[in-house]
């Protein structure tokens, strides 16, 4: 059997050294974009910090999310949710 390729991840259990630890929270986040979302059925309009926050709080795989900020997507979300994108958070 071949054995798997490092893809530069931390393998399942690997712990973190202090130092390590240290050195990642010194890393500068990186810019979100921030979502409307207008809920049809309850006509809600909820601002997200992040794209991701947005799909957490919504239930909403993420990918899916991120086709309809593209443009792929014409109809609301399940028939339900409207996304737009706002700008960058500060």
């Amino acid at each position: 059997m071949r054995e798997a390729q490092n893809s530069g991840r931390f393998k399942k259990g690997h712990k973190l050294t202090e130092e390590t630890k240290q050195k990642m929270r010194g890393r500068k986040p990186l810019n979100s974009q921030q979502i409307q979302v207008l809920d049809n059925t309850t006509n809600q309009t909820t601002v997200y910090e992040s794209i991701s926050e947005a799909a957490i709080a919504l239930d909403v795989k993420q990918p899916s999310l991120c086709r309809y900020l593209k443009g792929t997507q014409v109809k609301p979300y399940k028939n339900r949710y409207i996304f737009s994108k706002i700008g960058p958070s500060q």
